[in-house]
């Protein structure tokens, strides 16, 4: 399910992703309205639009810009590098994968923290391409069915991490048995996260913004579905 966007929407959206690009966060209301020329009327409804398309996530009640997918406009456990610098957060596990095609020719690093053992993740990335992944036994954990995702986003973000080994996730998912949930390989993320159209300004909403089944995000990758997720 995808729809195309009203012209405020996709100028909202590439301001939005200029923004990022450029400091690694979003500069809130107050400049979006000097830069796009709307008033706060014309400006809520295009933010409002980029939500149903999944473009954005705002806490409930607010037109605050907390997520702009790949990016986070606050702190998580997904740090981006870029030639040794700091550039930005990336929401979840699974945008953080994909956050290469909006630095194209750059290696980006990508500095994560296991959920259950606190020890750091890295994961070298140029493009699509896995250049690097320390440890070696990294595997990716989404603990949450993607046909709740939309329910809360952040909530879905939360719970879909990259873990330093298989028993870690066992562990985990041993502790909190609601998010027991689907391990993925680095080599399944790296497909499952291909996604190249983030600096296609032009582009409609993302498939998501309609709901998803975990066999249609996952049937292709041959991974076992929970028994009980729907």
């Amino acid at each position: 399910m995808t729809w195309a966007f009203s012209e405020n929407a996709k100028r909202v959206r590439r301001i939005l992703y200029e923004q990022f690009l450029a400091r690694g966060t979003s500069a809130g209301i107050g400049p979006l309205l000097a830069a796009t020329g709307l008033n706060p009327e014309t400006l809520n409804a295009a933010i409002d639009e980029l939500q149903r398309g999944v473009m954005v996530m705002c806490p409930p009640g607010t037109y605050d810009v907390a997520k702009c997918p790949p990016w986070s406009n606050f702190p998580t456990r997904h740090r981006i590098e870029i030639r040794g610098k700091h550039v930005c957060h990336a929401g979840c596990a699974l945008e953080a994968m994909n956050i290469g095609y909006c630095y194209p020719g750059e290696i980006v690093a990508v500095h994560s923290v296991c959920p259950w053992s606190g020890k750091e993740i890295v994961v070298r990335l140029r493009g699509n391409d896995v250049l690097e992944v320390s440890p070696q036994t990294v595997v990716g954990h989404v603990g949450l069915d993607p046909a709740r995702w939309a329910q809360n986003w952040f909530h879905a973000c939360d719970n879909t991490n990259f873990f330093v080994s298989v028993e870690a996730v066992q562990a985990w998912e041993a502790k909190d048995p609601d998010l027991r949930g689907l391990l993925l390989t680095m080599d399944q993320l790296r497909v499952l996260s291909t996604y190249q159209n983030r600096l296609d300004y032009e582009r409609g909403a993302d498939e998501v913004a309609g709901g998803l089944k975990a066999f249609t995000l996952f049937g292709k990758l041959g991974v076992p579905l929970p028994s009980h997720w729907e």
